[in-house]
């Protein structure tokens, strides 16, 4: 389903209907281990990953519940006066839910079970933000082999950019630039590699000053904007395509829009890696920076 668009999951069926392809088919042209289908809700254009578990599509929420209270004693005086003693910033459960709908959302479901599992500390980002998380729980619900519902609950441990303070930031940045450079290698994303590897290499040479810092981060803003706008584009296609009633009783046809749907899938998937690895990069700079 495109959710915030005009399509919604109900479509698998009625995306085939009066068409004489049969619903196991759609599995033939939904992408394995890279994401799923696309969606047109703004999240789809900021990426989040858990850990090494990257987000994309209808994986990405639509919303997630999330919120920060400060812990304090009140100390009740004579009079009604009170005092209030600050203990600390704490984080609320972060909440968000998605669909897995892939030819190998089973593999990833079996992923997320593993990693709520081993207890491990796992860093959570999405758009500018990134958190040390422990998976509280996690749940599905199967509809078919590659479409399950899931939803998870994650307990903060601590924000990820505290890493910054105490200089790692940077390494921990030119690590993920070398990872994104890495998944945007792939045809179609020339452009995007380019200019991360630029990146990549105004960072690798950083010794000292602010000029140069600024100069990543800068370069890293610019490479986001590109990725945003590739995924605007790939999303485009499948819009249209579901939109404007494009999908006929004609099988060629049918078949035909699948397949240009089916690379642009891919290409999200692709973009919504790299995206994620940019923006986990960009949290850690910005804390360099003071922006």
């Amino acid at each position: 389903m495109v959710r915030g668009g005009k399509l919604r999951l109900m479509s698998i069926s009625s995306f085939l209907a009066g068409t004489q392809i049969t619903v196991p088919a759609i599995a033939d042209f939904v992408p394995a281990s890279t994401g799923g289908v696309a969606q047109q809700a703004p999240a789809a254009t900021s990426p989040m990953s858990l850990g090494d578990f990257h987000f994309t599509a209808f994986e990405v929420p639509e919303n997630i519940q999330h919120g920060i209270k400060q812990i304090t004693v009140t100390h009740t005086l004579i009079g009604g006066r009170r005092v209030v003693d600050a203990m600390g910033a704490s984080y609320d459960p972060i909440k968000w839910d998605g669909i897995l709908l892939s030819a190998d959302a089973e593999d990833r479901r079996d992923t997320l079970k593993r990693m709520a599992a081993s207890g491990r500390n796992y860093t959570l980002t999405w758009g500018n933000t990134a958190l040390d998380v422990v998976i509280e729980d996690v749940q599905f619900d199967e509809k078919s082999a590659f479409q399950i519902a899931y939803a998870i609950t994650v307990c903060v441990l601590e924000t990820a950019v505290t890493e910054a303070a105490q200089g790692s930031a940077l390494q921990a940045a030119t690590t993920d630039l070398g990872n994104a450079v890495g998944v945007s290698a792939p045809t179609g994303l020339t452009g995007i590699r380019d200019s991360l590897s630029g990146v990549l290499k105004t960072a690798q040479q950083v010794r000292s000053g602010t000029a140069q810092i600024v100069g990543v981060w800068n370069g890293l803003n610019a490479a986001k904007h590109q990725i945003d706008n590739a995924m605007a584009d790939a999303n485009g296609v499948i819009g249209a395509i579901g939109s404007i009633g494009s999908i006929t009783e004609n099988t060629s046809n049918t078949i035909n829009d699948l397949e240009r749907a089916s690379n642009a899938f891919e290409r999200l998937a692709q973009l919504g890696a790299t995206g994620g690895y940019v923006g986990r990069a960009i949290v850690n700079v910005r804390g360099l920076t003071g922006f």
